[in-house]
């Protein structure tokens, strides 16, 4: 039994050629005992046909007669002896191979591949050929018997087979039995018949016998064949180490060698992040847009050093949007442009081994460790491989949940790293023991490892530092840190600011935090999010550019892709020229929808569980978020952006809180601090809890609170969030409105009040209100029509607000002024929604960085017959080519086009544009009449050569011009003297400044303004030269011919209209302003 238990053992054969041989011996156990049988019931049940001899004589007979069958069928050896020798000689060959041949040469290659604890460094190999050689020749032996036996068989031994009839001739038993017969008789031998009933049971066992021998041997030539063909392509295939492991041992050879592993896991790595996870599983973009890594990553700002809280305390709303969009961190911080970079000796460490990177939910830090392993399968981490890293592992700590508990050795632990592309065996284990420099080991998300408190000190020294000791992951990770295990290895760990009190900071030698995108940046994924379709990713950029509030919370790159992922699924549908789709400017409703996204991707409860858009919160986490809430809204009202750590109990985990660098009390206290991942999601939250007041109570918090700027974001998410309830709070927005509107000239919080109810009244989204409150302003004579919200930080989306207003309070006459804001492109284009249902009959947006699809937009709308548009003023909108200005110039001949003011102060005019200008003031449907161009750098005597030919044109219609040169000299002074002693020009006012005007020119002015066709009443003249003595004169010149037109007749000055308070000139002296 213990040799039969020794057979058993599988070590010293191939597992295919175990299984042959196993069954092959079952098969010969079962035909043994089959044909035994049938050889014991054989002679008993052999019958012969014996009529009238005695029964003594007849069982004789019979016997005589069984002889012959045995003689003629089984001679020479019985069919159960050729059986047992069939299968016991192959077994035999087996055993001898198995027992005497192979088994001390197997038995110590099988030692040397068992792991030692104190040294897994594995046996030299043994590169002999002996096993492979004796393995063969069993094989070859085997199938030699096979064949012998089935030949001897079939040709030799049972040819004729087994015959159930049988005719037996005996001459001594019939004399006996006839003895009194006659001698004719005699003479010829009797004839008996016999029959065997197991014969047929014999030939089919036999040929059942013959199949199984072909069949073996076949399975036996096919092992054969293999092994042949595998020792032909690699000869090391027959060393005895590889062939015993690889064949026998069934352990990967190949895994062993250190090139091509490394080769294999790079593949793995490549295959495995080659794209990231959806947002939404089941949803569009996870079966037809999986979206590349590669494609879409873009490096992220990081800082060594924690970044400052300094934005958080006494700072404006504006500064900490800067933060978030162009962050700076503390002094002495360095900047790391590239990954390389998080290796590479700096100010702050000198060759760095221990890294930390630290950032807030959603910032980047699974990606940059995901395309940390990317970059080392890419071979671009270090384009030298002798510099660093020849390994890579990636550990991510929610893997080891169910290993809080349980203890693992380093060897375990490198086998449970991801994107293995199979085990790590001793040998290699050996590999990275002996060189840990070249090994870097990336654990991803520390703040979600369930046992993240045991990563202390204390806690890893309750074990030894052996790399084959069993003990907690946390305990493997802090002895990884401290050099005990794998000295100078290259650990880099990612974590939330609110897992760092879980971990000694102190074992890292360097920290880094991650910041997260700049706007460039967010425009830059944009474009690499909608690969390559301009159509959308202009106006996704479009949307968010013009959103202030939105786009710094693209600051984090998930809220980033959440935005794209939503705006590119509304956009996706049109086609490139339909303007019919709208997108989501209400914030409410994008702040909804990206709370929810937001903590289903990040909150523990929802942790991997696949997003299908359909799920609500459970009463758990709306809990939380009412918690969170009321924190949100008691911090604004002390303002307090930063939270101690009692204060968000219970809330730290729902992944919109974020740990700030601890405070130091004292020299050895420190205080934890915490602040929500970004401003307005705190004032979201707030609003959420505000909501929920009473309507009384709400009413009176908006009308108390509408001119603090801290409240009035979350004033207007309260109006969203009230949407469709008839509620007495939305009163304390109409009367907000209607008061801050009255005032002719209204101070900043009023101007700023006003704009905040109109994005309410947006927000809350009620046509009927917004109705109630245009026709409340209609009716009262204290509004005289000037909506101002100059120097108000209007943006685009306030636009937006602005417009869903004003298109009520039509068909009444109103002036809107928006100087020094940010409405740029996006800003222009809502408003040329408005101009084209009647709009503002003046329009004032200097400084606004419009661009020439801005002017673009406009024009278009000054041009619709609807349009009232009269007075336009674009100052300093520097960013307008002459290209965009050449087209308001056209558009002034347009019969529809109403404009009479036009002020291009600070513009990129050119001769072209003057050009284009002048002859659009030639035009029959010119109506232009009033045209300021400030512009010192562009005039010269030449162009106001050009501009006074057309002042004396009989179509311009200009009565008052302002403009500024210092290039401008007394001849362009001669130049406008000329055209005002034209009957056809029709100035009433002239100003001239920064110029270089002398006192030389004055007496051609003198008898300019004394001409009879002169209309002149007011000029302005800037000049250095001009003394008391020309002055007076000049003004006595003035006066004069001002005297004389009054008391002309009414037919001689048909077009001249003025007030004798009217006239006036001003010179200054020696001081430009």
């Amino acid at each position: 039994m213990e040799g039969l238990k020794e057979f058993i053992t599988p070590t010293r054969f191939s597992l295919f050629g175990y299984i042959v041989a196993i069954v092959y011996f079952f098969a010969g156990v079962l035909f043994v005992g089959i044909t035994s049988k049938l050889r014991l019931n054989e002679r008993r049940t052999f019958l012969c046909d014996f009529s009238g001899a005695q029964p003594a004589d007849k069982l004789f007979l019979q016997a005589q007669c069984f002889d012959k069958y045995e003689q003629h069928y089984n001679s020479p050896l019985p069919l159960y002896v050729f059986v047992i020798l069939n299968f016991a000689t192959v077994i035999v060959v087996c055993l001898v191979y198995s027992w005497c041949c192979v088994k001390s040469r197997v038995d110590k290659l099988q030692a040397a591949v068992i792991p030692d604890a104190e040294n897994p460094r594995p046996r030299p190999r043994v590169e002999t050929r002996c096993i492979f050689f004796l393995y063969f020749l069993h094989l070859v032996a085997r199938l030699s018997l096979g064949i012998i036996f089935a030949v001897l068989q079939n040709f030799m031994f049972y040819s004729g087979g087994f015959q159930v009839a049988f005719v037996c001739v005996s001459s001594r038993g019939l004399e006996s039995l006839n003895a009194t017969k006659s001698a004719s008789s005699a003479k010829s031998e009797p004839i008996t018949y016999c029959h065997n009933s197991v014969a047929s049971e014999k030939g089919t066992c036999a040929l059942l016998v013959l199949v199984v021998n072909v069949i073996f041997a076949f399975l036996v030539f096919g092992e054969i064949v293999y092994l042949v063909v595998r020792a032909f392509r690699r000869s090391k295939f027959a060393s005895d180490s590889e062939f015993c492991a690889n064949y026998f041992f069934h352990q990967s050879v190949t895994a062993l060698t250190p090139v091509c592993f490394r080769q294999r896991m790079k593949r793995r790595i490549l295959q495995e992040t080659e794209f990231l996870e959806p947002l939404i599983h089941c949803g569009k973009e996870s079966a037809n847009e999986r979206v590349s890594l590669d494609e879409i990553f873009l490096d992220v700002i990081i800082y060594t050093g924690r970044a400052t809280d300094e934005f958080l305390r006494e700072c404006k709303r504006h500064l900490i949007y800067d933060f978030y969009l162009k962050p700076e961190s503390k002094k002495g911080s360095v900047e790391i442009k590239t990954r390389k970079e998080l290796f590479l000796a700096n100010e702050d460490a000198d060759n760095p081994r221990k890294i930390l990177i630290v950032g807030r939910p959603g910032i980047g830090k699974s990606l940059l460790c995901r395309e940390l392993l990317r970059d080392w399968s890419k071979g671009e981490l270090f384009r030298n491989i002798s510099e660093r890293f020849k390994y890579a592992f990636l550990f991510q700590f929610r893997s080891f949940y169910a290993e809080t508990t349980e203890k693992i050795s380093l060897w375990q632990l490198f086998n449970r790293a991801a994107c293995m592309d199979g085990p790590v065996d001793h040998g290699l284990f050996q590999e990275l023991l002996d060189n840990p420099e070249t090994i870097l080991l990336v654990f991803d998300g520390l703040d979600e490892f369930r046992d993240q408190g045991s990563c202390t000190a204390n806690e890893a020294a309750r074990f030894g530092n052996s790399p084959t000791e069993e003990m907690p992951v946390s305990a493997l990770f802090v002895k990884l840190l401290q050099g005990k295990l794998l000295p100078d290895v290259t650990v880099v760990t990612s974590c939330r600011p609110t897992a760092l009190e879980s971990v000694e900071v102190s074992h890292f030698e360097r920290t880094v935090e991650i910041m997260g995108f700049t706007e460039e940046k967010v425009h830059k994924y944009v474009s690499k999010y909608c690969q390559g379709d301009g159509h959308t990713a202009a106006r996704i950029w479009e949307h968010l550019s013009s959103n202030l509030h939105l786009l710094s919370l693209c600051y984090i790159p998930v809220n980033c892709r959440i935005f794209c992922y939503f705006l590119k699924e509304l956009i996706k549908p049109s086609p490139p020229d339909a303007g019919s789709v709208i997108l989501p400017t209400r914030l409410t409703d994008v702040y909804l929808g990206a709370l929810r996204l937001f903590v289903f991707s990040h909150h523990p409860e929802f942790r991997d569980k696949p997003f299908r858009g359909n799920e609500s919160f459970s009463d758990s986490v709306e809990k939380t978020l009412t918690d969170l809430g009321s924190l949100a809204r008691r911090g604004i009202e002390e303002g307090r952006l930063i939270f101690d750590k009692e204060e968000v109990a219970g809330m730290t985990n729902c992944g919109l809180l974020t740990q700030l660098p601890d405070a130091r009390l004292s020299p050895v206290e420190f205080k934890q601090r915490f602040s929500f991942i970004h401003l307005t999601l705190q004032e979201f939250l707030a609003a959420r809890e505000i909501s929920k007041m009473d309507p009384a109570e709400l009413k009176i918090f908006i009308t108390s609170n509408a001119e603090d700027p801290k409240w009035q974001l979350v004033i207007q998410f309260v109006a969203g969030l009230i949407h469709g309830k008839k509620m007495e709070a939305i009163e304390g927005i109409v009367s907000c409105l209607h008061d801050s509107l009255l005032s002719k000239s209204p101070s900043r919080p009023s101007r700023r009040k006003a704009l905040l109810m109109m994005n309410c009244l947006y927000e809350y989204n009620d046509e009927a209100t917004v109705k109630r409150v245009a026709s409340m302003l209609k009716q009262n004579r204290d509004f005289h029509g000037f909506i101002q919200l100059w120097n108000c930080n209007v943006t685009p989306a306030d636009c937006t607000a602005i417009v869903y207003f004003l298109k009520h309070i039509e068909p009444l006459n109103y002036y809107l002024e928006l100087t020094c804001n940010s409405l740029g492109d996006g800003g222009c284009k809502e408003l040329s929604k408005l101009l084209k249902e009647g709009g503002p009959v003046k329009l004032v947006i200097p400084e606004n960085n419009i661009t020439d699809q801005g002017l673009i937009a406009l024009v278009e709308a000054i041009s619709a017959d609807s349009c009232k548009l009269k007075k336009l003023n674009l100052v300093k909108n520097t960013s307008i080519t002459p290209e965009a200005l050449g087209l308001l110039c056209e558009s002034l001949k347009e019969r529809s086009c109403k404009l009479t003011h036009l002020n291009l102060g600070g513009l990129q005019l050119t001769d072209n544009v003057l050009t284009q200008l002048c002859e659009s003031l030639q035009h029959v449907n010119s109506s232009l009449t009033y045209l300021k161009m400030t512009n010192d750098d562009f005039w010269t005597d030449a162009l106001i050569l050009k501009l006074c030919e057309t002042l004396r044109h009989p179509n311009c219609q200009l009565t008052a011009i302002r403009i500024s040169g210092h290039k401008i000299t007394n001849q362009g002074v001669h130049y406008f003297c000329e055209a005002l002693e034209c009957k056809h020009c029709k100035l009433t006012l002239l100003n001239l400044t920064s110029n270089r005007i002398t006192a030389v020119v004055l007496p051609n002015l003198c008898k300019a303004v004394k001409h009879q066709n002169c209309k002149l009443s007011t000029l302005h003249i800037t000049s250095w030269n001009i003394n008391n003595r020309s002055k007076q004169k000049l003004e006595d010149a003035l006066e004069a011919a001002i005297s004389v037109r009054k008391q002309a007749p009414k037919e001689l000055e048909p077009s001249i209209s003025f007030r004798e308070t009217s006239h006036k000139l001003e010179f200054f002296h020696a001081v430009h302003f």
